[in-house]
């Protein structure tokens, strides 16, 4: 049974949806509604790519909310939890947990 919460997938500088390990992204879609997303100029996404971790944040948020989530469970790899980080403390009712991985404390 899937949750009523989304866990949103936020990568490394570079990577695209498809970067995540399917092992990882399909254990989490037995239980959960995954979104995993290309940040803006990466991967099949337009636009500039951003070039602040604020930027990132500011489109993760804009993309939460254009798919109509009230609370979402963030997962951040690398950069992503950078961004992860930037979203939470920028929005923090938006995020229910935050699971961080390979990464340090925004921006360095």
């Amino acid at each position: 049974m899937r949750s009523g919460v989304p866990v949103v997938l936020l990568n490394y500088w570079g990577a695209v949806l498809d970067d995540f390990d399917p092992r990882i992204v399909d254990g989490l879609a037995s239980q959960h509604h995954i979104i995993a997303i290309d940040y803006r100029g990466a991967g099949l996404s337009g636009g500039a790519s951003p070039v602040t971790i604020d930027a990132m944040a500011r489109d993760t948020v804009e993309l939460i909310r254009a798919l109509g989530y009230k609370q979402v469970d963030l997962v951040g790899f690398s950069m992503g939890g950078f961004v992860a980080q930037e979203v939470a403390s920028k929005v923090p009712g938006l995020v229910r947990r935050l699971i961080l991985a390979g990464t340090g404390p925004a921006g360095g």
